[in-house]
């Protein structure tokens, strides 16, 4: 009996990690038009960051992000950054890969220091595509990183 029970737990404890691994296989990074990361990107960034009196230099970690996504807005200075490379820990907004599951696209976001170490929170933003225009709206997840 206690040999039965024994196997079982092994059993069940071997297969719980294959479970989390398969859940986190089923979202996949993806690669859309740049016409569809501008109205994400733009549109997320915008909601975050409102004209400034004085100007100011907002970093922006996210290696997948271009420029021209960025939207232009008074007084404040974009600056792109590979956090892996700044010699300095600097603090900034981190834009995460957009990702597809179920027919649903995210991209978590989040202010925090870039750099080594990181560390930070922000949220995750759900969108979907329709005829070439982008439906975009906060899910409500909390989302952050740091080592």
């Amino acid at each position: 009996m206690k040999q039965t029970a024994m196997l079982a737990v092994i059993l069940i404890s071997m297969w719980m990690p294959m479970v989390a691994q398969n859940e986190d296989d089923e979202s996949e990074e993806v690669v859309l038009p740049d016409a569809i990361m501008t109205q994400v990107i733009s549109r997320i960034v915008t909601y975050h960051f409102k004209p400034r009196r004085s100007p100011a230099t907002v970093y922006i970690d996210g290696k997948q992000v271009k420029e021209e996504w960025l939207p232009a807005i008074r007084n404040i200075r974009f600056v792109l950054v590979d956090s892996a490379e700044l010699p300095e820990p600097k603090s900034g907004f981190r834009i995460e890969p957009v990702t597809l599951e179920n027919d649903r696209y995210s991209v978590s976001v989040g202010f925090g220091t870039l750099g080594s170490p990181s560390s930070g929170s922000g949220d995750t933003w759900a969108f979907v595509i329709r005829s070439g225009r982008v439906r975009l709206w906060q899910d409500g997840g909390a989302w952050g990183w740091g080592c």
